[in-house]
């Protein structure tokens, strides 16, 4: 497990290691989620853009959950989380990536 500080360190090190899965925040300081997610779809690695991303927000609102959607996020934890809660959704991504190998 890796932590960042930021959306911008995120990405530094989304470029430098492998992930099974990325946990974004949507409110993070220099890059929110929405842009580090979308620039991770947009690698042109396809093992890399094809990653699970995983939102965390606070937010119940269709239209970020639209956006969400739109750039690629394969699903959103709400927060405060309920630890099984985020637990059942990382073991069902890491399982269905595990799939596609």
């Amino acid at each position: 497990m890796v932590i960042s500080s930021d959306g911008q360190e995120a990405l530094e090190m989304f470029g430098k290691e492998h992930f099974d899965l990325v946990l974004l925040d949507l409110q993070m300081p220099v890059l929110d989620g929405f842009a580090v997610a979308e620039k991770i779809r947009a690698d042109s690695d396809p093992i890399k853009s094809n990653v699970p991303i995983l939102a965390l927000t606070a937010t119940s609102f269709q239209e970020v959950k639209d956006q969400m959607k739109e750039i690629g996020f394969d699903d959103f934890v709400p927060k405060p989380f309920i630890p099984e809660v985020l637990y059942d959704k990382l073991i069902k991504h890491l399982n269905r990536k595990d799939s596609l190998e």
